[in-house]
């Protein structure tokens, strides 16, 4: 015959296997609090060891009441007895005095778990979006699976943590409580497990059916969000004063929070329904429960301080069962799907290049395309195709052509965000893909770029250790910048009352600063200076070329061809191949591509 601890682990594991919980997610119920012993080993050890301690209190507590009621029984009959009461008295005082230092200890040190999780958590995504293919990021899914994981991380990670551990102490305490049990009747055990399975298994049913709401209504909140940026944002107030325009986009908002809220809705019925359930269950079932310990006290399997005692921590651990423990099951079923994203999202492909130094400039000779091919991730068409390019140190470049010819992806590619291209890119004969580092070798101006709202200084330095402030100065006053923003020193944009506010053109020169003042040996500009009259930007672009003269190679991106009038090397690009090449003027006697862009253009540039 099983012994009675055996026939309740068997029930147990036939409990967790009818839930329809998987292997994969029963490693998860462990996985926050292995992800955070991986992390912070002691510390998360001590922070167990709270939780499970605490566990076990309250079966500790049954047995010391259920001896102190049957010693205080015997006391009525001897007097001699009231010492053992007072002493067992004095085991419960302390008993309740551990479980109030454990909680006040938990909660302490929760805040110092939390503060860790979230310097790890941080740290761990910071790393894993930096070394993130740019092909991932420009994906929908991915951008999917930032918008589920991306969102109060850290709050998510130690919630996780937490409900992982309460989950195991919930069940500490339930297998302690049917182990006492099991200890004077087994059958009544047996029963209490059968009661948990059903609770339980529609806990674990409705934690999951609320995750899936939250995933699909995901894609209306990224449009409400949108929609509420537009309507409230500074970027946006011109326009919207300009052409009224809100209506229009508080209906497309209204239209996608109704969307949403009827998904959500939805899920809150089928939820709170099976709160009734358990609502009802709390009240039914310690009175059955009652019911069934009469049958050993009348048969005196247990005596009167035993029945008492379980009969009220059964009022505590059905709460624990219908409430507490329905509750964190049904949020382990949520957490379990979080963590799988979150490990999704650390399975996306990364290309981490070496950490080698930055020193000085890179002594390259010539940077070279070959037979290049390309087509972005999904796409059929060719964007390049069969490209040939040179580009030889110290010298100075214009690619020009109309939009969508394919100039911005040559960018990308030399940049080496995407590696999936057909042929070759060198420099020196060495292949882009394996060159262990090339943030120090190019220096960028995107004509979209990011107006980072920071002090003037570290705008212009950008990550460097140390600007020079004298260069710095020289080059604002060349650009048209009063260069007494150096000894501001303000914040960019509109961070507070103290901040310096720039238009559009102040900005993209800010941004050709950088450039100048970049060390980098190859500089490339795609069309920074789009927010500048032609005539400005040709004087621009003039001084950038007279500055930076045999020093470093430049890359003109441009379908203005004003700017490249005076450079020597003029690539034109048209449906992914270079069609020409040569200096202003010889592009203009072949009267041909370039002649045809120039002509059409060459009115903007009259005085």
């Amino acid at each position: 015959m099983p012994s009675n601890a055996a026939k309740v682990i068997a029930e147990v594991r036939k409990t967790t296997i009818g839930l329809g919980i998987s292997a994969v997610e029963v490693r998860h119920v462990l996985g926050y609090a292995l992800w955070g012993f991986k992390k912070h080993p002691f510390l998360m050890g001590v922070y167990v060891g709270l939780f499970a301690v605490g566990a076990v209190m309250p079966s500790i507590r049954v047995v010391l009441f259920s001896v102190f009621i049957d010693k205080s029984l015997a006391c009525m009959e001897s007097n001699a007895l009231v010492g053992q009461v007072l002493f067992q008295m004095f085991l419960i005082v302390g008993c309740m005095f551990l479980s109030v230092a454990i909680g006040g200890g938990k909660r302490l040190l929760g805040i110092k778990v939390h503060n860790e999780i979230e310097i790890s958590v941080l740290s761990e995504m910071t790393r894993k979006v930096e070394d993130l293919q740019y092909s991932s990021l420009e994906s929908e899914d991915t951008q999917a699976l930032l918008q589920r994981v991306g969102k109060s991380t850290a709050e998510t990670f130690f919630d996780g943590v937490n409900n992982s551990l309460k989950i195991i102490s919930y069940l500490i305490e339930v297998i302690g409580f049917a182990g006492v049990i099991a200890a004077y009747s087994w059958y009544v055990s047996i029963i209490i497990a059968a009661i948990a399975f059903p609770i339980l298994k529609q806990a674990y049913e409705s934690g999951a059916y609320e995750y899936e709401v939250f995933e699909e209504a995901e894609e209306n909140m990224r449009k409400i969000e949108y929609y509420e940026d537009v309507l409230t944002s500074r970027p946006y107030a011109d326009e919207r004063k300009l052409f009224s325009f809100n209506p229009f986009i508080a209906e497309k908002w209204n239209q996608e929070y109704d969307e949403y809220m009827s998904l959500n809705e939805e899920g809150l019925k089928k939820i709170s329904k099976n709160i009734g359930v358990t609502g009802t269950a709390t009240n039914l079932i310690p009175l059955s429960f009652g019911l069934l310990l009469l049958v050993p006290l009348s048969k005196g399997g247990i005596t009167p301080g035993v029945f008492v005692s379980l009969l009220a921590a059964s009022f505590g651990i059905v709460k624990e069962i219908t409430v507490e423990l329905y509750w964190s099951v049904s949020d382990f079923a949520r957490y379990c799907q979080f963590y799988e994203d979150y490990s999704s999202f650390l399975r996306l492909p990364t290309h981490k290049r070496g950490e080698s130094a930055r020193v000085g400039l890179w002594e390259f000779k010539c940077l070279e395309m070959r037979n290049l091919s390309f087509s972005y991730p999904g796409a059929q068409k060719k964007v390049l195709n069969n490209l040939n390019l040179k580009f030889e140190r110290g010298q100075r470049y214009a690619l020009v052509g109309e939009n969508g010819s394919g100039k911005t992806t040559i960018v990308k590619l030399l940049l080496g965000l995407y590696e999936d291209y057909e042929g070759e890119i060198l420099v020196d004969g060495v292949e882009l893909r394996e060159i262990p580092d090339l943030s120090g070798f190019f220096s960028v101006a995107f004509q979209d770029f990011y107006k980072y709202e920071i002090r003037v200084k570290d705008f212009l330095s950008f990550g460097k250790k140390k600007l020079d402030v004298q260069k710095a100065a020289e080059v604002l006053s060349d650009l048209g910048i009063d260069p007494m923003l150096l000894d501001q020193n303000p914040y960019l944009g509109k961070f507070d009352e103290s901040s310096h506010e720039l238009s559009r053109g102040q900005w993209q020169k800010l941004l050709l600063a950088r450039i100048l003042l970049d060390d980098a040996p190859f500089k490339i500009l795609d069309e920074p200076t789009a927010s500048i009259d032609p005539l400005q930007e040709a004087k621009l672009y003039a001084y950038f070329d007279s500055l930076s003269e045999g020093e470093s190679t430049s890359l003109l991106i441009t379908h203005r061809l004003g700017a490249s009038v005076n450079v020597k090397n003029i690539l034109v690009l048209d449906e992914g191949r270079i069609v020409e090449a040569g200096s202003h003027h010889e592009l203009m006697a072949n009267n041909r591509k370039y002649a045809g862009m120039f002509n059409a253009q060459k009115r903007w540039y009259h005085e």
